[in-house]
């Protein structure tokens, strides 16, 4: 009970402190925030409703224990920037204390909630946590799944920098992981093994050869991807979660 209590005063507090968290969320086992502005919500119909843009959705892990934040982005297609392109603009987020399917699916409903027609979102952009993908679309039900790996591969480059990998060995590993995609040349990765066992068979390869560039990123990547990659990455996997059967890097 004290330790729901603290939860409550860090979301009272942070209400106080900030005009863009609007709305405290007190379900039975958690507790959120629910952070947006009346603009977000008109632009999240222009672009995610009425049009197409994908609502990408991604959860920042570590951010301090035991409490995460969820935002999201959307293409604003009315405008270009310097570099002839179409600019990302921040969506809905919430801070959390858990991670499991009925915050994700209580994070969607509270969205449809502000605004009926965001029920029609059409496309959802994840990292394919599992949880996050259920629950969201428990709500948006209609919409599709588009996999995006850059919130991974972002993460993992930050954690080899971290573990002294060079700019070669960094750019190495992360296309052992993640492949490469250009437009004449496609190398498979890791990510693209069709099931479980090519999955194991691969990263065993790998990962002799990782902890000789990079000491210590093999049993990182252990402990804190191979768990998620192994439960929704793997092709077999994605194409039962109706996912894009290639990564997209929005």
């Amino acid at each position: 009970a004290e330790y729901m209590g603290s939860e409550l005063d860090v979301l009272v507090d942070s209400m106080n402190s900030s005009k863009f968290i609007r709305r405290i969320v007190i379900e039975e086992g958690h507790y959120m925030t629910i952070n947006y502005s009346d603009q977000i919500i008109k632009d999240l119909i222009r672009f995610c409703v009425i049009g197409d843009s994908i609502l990408q959705v991604d959860t920042t892990f570590d951010l301090c224990e035991g409490m995460w934040l969820t935002d999201t982005c959307y293409t604003n297609y009315s405008l270009i920037d310097m570099e002839g392109k179409h600019p990302q603009f921040p969506g809905p987020s919430m801070w959390h204390f858990k991670k499991n399917r009925e915050v994700y699916r209580s994070f969607a409903a509270q969205l449809v909630a502000l605004e009926p027609q965001l029920v029609n979102i059409k496309h959802l952009g994840h990292d394919l946590d599992l949880a996050e993908v259920h629950g969201m679309c428990d709500v948006f039900v209609n919409c599709t799944n588009n996999w995006c790996t850059r919130h991974m591969e972002n993460r993992d480059a930050i954690k080899l920098r971290s573990l002294g990998a060079s700019d070669m060995n960094l750019k190495c590993i992360l296309t052992d992981i993640y492949g490469c995609r250009n437009d004449t040349v496609i190398e498979l990765g890791l990510m693209d093994s069709s099931n479980e066992e090519e999955f194991d068979m691969k990263l065993e390869i790998l990962k002799s050869e990782w902890e000789n560039k990079v000491p210590g990123f093999a049993g990182w990547f252990d402990r804190h991807r191979k768990p998620l990659m192994k439960e929704s990455g793997v092709m077999s996997v994605r194409k039962c979660l109706d996912t894009e059967g290639k990564p997209r890097r929005f």
